[in-house]
């Protein structure tokens, strides 16, 4: 399948990501990565109650949740926020930033439209953490092993299998280098669980479907990355490839690989 992101278009610095350059020599603190990939096709705009959609009930546990660490001493300094959203496209909306520089509203407003090609997102997202760590590497900051929180309210329409395999592979494989740690989360009833149990080797996932699920699942994010280990990633490990040039990730050489059959047996234990 092909890529339907614009890398150049992501790469154009913003008058922030300068701000950050600045804050990284004057803030040398190890920093803990943290990129949210948002599902933002057309049924993320299905009602949740009466007065919130399943969009709009994201954006506002997820703003609490941003404000509620740039308020916590140790968070405020350490923790980069990212922000991929995707449907039939994977737009990097939010480059990675301090907590003290990011706009937090700007950064969880969002609008639904089209079809789930997950592949996509999971892509860009794993691209947007490796140019997170070219950018780091040039100052004396280190970095947590990077998280991603991923997020969807269906299933894959318009996707393609392959590209999920391939992403998922990638994604397992850099797990279980202790490279990635990763939150699936799936949104309401509809959300297919065994794709996203399918995403974690362990089969750890979240549903969210009503807005008692939404906050409990953010405050989940929220101890997990309060509770981060106090060694940072170290740089020796092997860096693994950008995702956009991977074209073979089923060897691990440290576990079984993840295979699309899994889906079926994921969720017939769920």
């Amino acid at each position: 399948m092909q890529n339907k992101y614009n890398s150049e278009q992501d790469r154009v610095f913003s008058p922030d990501e300068f701000k950050q350059f600045d804050r990284l020599n004057q803030n040398t603190n190890s920093r803990i990565p943290i990129f949210f990939c948002i599902d933002v096709s057309g049924s993320m705009e299905n009602k949740v109650g009466f007065f919130e959609t399943r969009l709009s009930l994201l954006s506002k546990v997820m703003r609490k949740l941003l404000e509620s660490m740039r308020k916590h001493p140790i968070l405020s300094e350490r923790a980069v926020i990212g922000v991929v959203t995707y449907n039939n496209r994977a737009i990097l909306q939010q480059p990675a930033l301090d907590l003290g520089i990011l706009d937090i509203r700007n950064a969880t407003s969002f609008d639904a439209a089209n079809q789930t090609v997950f592949s996509l997102g999971l892509n860009r997202t794993l691209q947007a953490i490796d140019q997170y760590r070219d950018s780091v590497r040039r100052s004396d900051v280190e970095t947590f092993t990077p998280m991603i929180v991923f997020m969807t309210d269906g299933e894959p329409v318009g996707d393609d299998d392959s590209e999920i395999e391939k992403v998922y592979n990638e994604i397992w494989r850099r797990i279980q280098k202790n490279d990635l740690y990763v939150f699936p989360i799936g949104i309401s009833r509809q959300a297919n669980m065994s794709y996203v149990y399918a995403l974690d080797p362990k089969h750890r996932g979240y549903q969210m479907i009503n807005e008692g699920d939404f906050e409990e699942v953010f405050m989940e994010i929220g101890k997990l990355v309060n509770d981060k280990p106090v060694t940072p990633f170290e740089e020796g490990i092997e860096i693994t490839k950008k995702a956009s040039i991977q074209e073979n990730t089923k060897d691990t050489s440290v576990g079984t690989a993840f295979d699309p059959s899994d889906f079926d047996s994921i969720f017939a234990r769920h």
